[in-house]
């Protein structure tokens, strides 16, 4: 079978000294999405909205865009 990833160790290492974590893969987050959640949480370890009706998610996958694919990208 062929692979259609990127060869492992060809990115540089992130911040946290770890290869290849980033992409190809949503994570669903415990909070709920809210427009102006950040506007007013702590600037330190924000524990995210705890009611709505849409949960929020990060990440990202092969079908997108870089920029969805930061850790600090909520969806």
């Amino acid at each position: 079978m062929a692979s259609v990833g990127s060869p492992i160790d060809r990115f540089a290492p992130s911040a946290f000294g770890l290869y290849d974590m980033h992409g190809n893969a949503w994570e669903w987050m415990a909070d709920y999405h809210d427009d102006h959640y950040y506007a007013r949480s702590p600037v330190n370890d924000p524990t995210g909205s705890a009611t709505g009706s849409v949960r929020v998610r990060r990440g990202g996958s092969w079908h997108t865009w870089p920029f969805y694919a930061r850790c600090s990208y909520r969806n």
